[in-house]
């Protein structure tokens, strides 16, 4: 599936949005208060947090869509089981001319729906007729369903970058805040520059804090797209095998 700059564009829009909201908030209620130590966390503190807060939550919010796109689409391909698209009576057999006739009511549905499950049995129906195998129809099977998974997996390599990408931009975010807060050090009698301090250090950590929380938040998401990504290509697979595969009949 390619990537769909509209949700780039949607996750900078939101970023921008939260952090500019919470930099207002912030100045409103002040930095010393609980709301105001929370609105510093999420990336209030502008400009410091522009460079790393702001890209955590870009990453994290277009990953989020990224996964939200590939939720969507499963279920949108497990709704090709409710087409019955196969016998799936007990003691149904398939001669050669049914599986013909499949493959006919296959290609024409493909037209119209851009189903996993049309173009596996599209695929068996036809290995059927040119083999005459039913063990070759089963591997080509189980071979089909394996590409199939590999590609959605592969599709996914966006979100995997984001999800590893978010810890390195928290712990990059807390080197730079280091370093701005070592760099005022000499002057830390001044009052005005500890305060200056005490804020660089309070954005270095939540950078890390709050590129981590969102790391695990996605990784959470991730897995469960990767599990429904799993569950939907082996149950096509049984499905094919139960109702076409062990069906086949030779005359």
């Amino acid at each position: 599936m390619k990537q769909n700059p509209k949700y780039i564009a949607l996750a900078v829009l939101i970023s921008t949005a939260i952090v500019v909201s919470l930099y207002f908030i912030m100045d409103i209620v002040g930095e010393s208060t609980a709301i105001g130590r929370v609105c510093l966390l999420f990336g209030g503190h502008l400009p410091h947090s522009l460079l790393h807060q702001y890209l955590i939550w870009i990453a994290f919010l277009w990953g989020m869509f990224e996964i939200r796109v590939r939720l969507v689409e499963i279920r949108r391909q497990k709704k090709s089981f409710g087409l019955h698209l196969l016998p799936e009576e007990e003691h149904w057999v398939m001669a050669p001319d049914d599986v013909s006739e499949l493959k006919i009511k296959m290609i024409d549905l493909e037209k119209t729906n851009d189903y996993y499950l049309i173009q596996v049995i599209k695929k068996a129906c036809t290995k059927f007729r040119a083999e005459k195998s039913v063990s070759d129809v089963m591997n080509l099977v189980s071979s089909q369903v394996k590409i199939n998974l590999a590609n959605a997996e592969s599709g996914q390599t966006v979100i995997r970058y984001l999800a590893w990408s978010m810890p390195a931009l928290g712990f990059i975010g807390t080197i730079f805040g280091i370093g701005a807060s070592l760099s005022l050090a000499d002057r830390a009698a001044d009052p005005e520059i500890l305060r200056q301090i005490t804020n660089n250090m309070y954005v270095a950590f939540d950078n890390t804090l709050l590129a981590l929380a969102f790391s695990i938040i996605l990784l959470y998401y991730y897995n469960t797209l990767q599990a429904e990504e799993d569950h939907l290509h082996h149950q096509i697979e049984q499905y094919v095998l139960d109702n076409l595969v062990n069906r086949l009949h030779l005359e």
